[in-house]
């Protein structure tokens, strides 16, 4: 899964993969749980906007 972020005039992508996935677990739910953290927390360290 990726996110693309525009910074000071440059596109930064912040990509997520899991290489497993333990048993019991919905991997798309994880997954999209995991982008939105890494995306507030992205957006908030380097003062980015996420581009839609």
């Amino acid at each position: 899964m990726s996110a693309k972020f525009k910074c000071g005039g440059k596109e930064r992508l912040v990509d997520i993969f899991l290489a497993q996935v333990a048993k019991g677990r919905d991997a798309m739910k994880d997954l999209i749980a995991l982008m939105r953290i890494a995306q507030e927390r992205y957006s908030e360290v380097y003062d980015c906007t996420r581009d839609e």
